[in-house]
């Protein structure tokens, strides 16, 4: 993979917007989406995949946005979640626009 821009070292956060295309509606475009209810507003608000980036242990942002989705979308765990997160890592380089997250 590419360097990193120096930005990337610096984001606290990050996420997986899953995008492809429908078989059952003509394939028009699909986006999978997570989300969560608010009680309070007595709301459920769609969101991508995400979250906090591990930067105390060296983490980048494309491993800790792959491993939110791991613990978000497939239920995992630490060590599984991680895994997951290196494995998607190495195979998705090559899909990023530009090769790189930014």
């Amino acid at each position: 993979m590419a360097a990193w821009p120096r930005a990337a070292h610096t984001a606290g956060s990050a996420g997986v917007l899953l995008v492809g295309q429908s078989a059952e509606h003509g394939h028009v475009p699909a986006v999978l989406l997570g989300g969560r209810f608010y009680t309070g507003k007595r709301q459920y608000w769609y969101a991508d995949f995400g979250g906090g980036v591990d930067r105390k242990k060296g983490e980048r942002p494309q491993h800790g946005a792959f491993r939110e989705l791991a613990e978000e979308l497939l239920a995992e765990d630490g060590r599984a979640a991680g895994a997951t997160a290196a494995r998607l890592c190495a195979d998705g380089a090559v899909e990023l626009v530009g090769g790189r997250p930014f």
